[in-house]
């Protein structure tokens, strides 16, 4: 995961918002430096990394 914002999150390179779906589990929940992930199986929590990077936003 590369970012959030407002509810939504940058993962792969492709924003996704609250109650989306990616590569096949719903976005259950987005935080200030998390996510979490659910499908039927399981649950994934993706934290933001915390590398010094520039971020540009279009």
């Amino acid at each position: 995961m590369q970012a959030i914002l407002n509810k939504s999150a940058k993962i792969s390179g492709k924003w996704y918002k609250l109650h989306g779906e990616v590569h096949g589990m719903k976005i259950i929940s987005v935080r200030d430096n998390y996510v979490w992930l659910k499908n039927d199986e399981f649950r994934k929590k993706l934290i933001l990394g915390s590398k010094n990077e520039k971020i540009s936003i279009k």
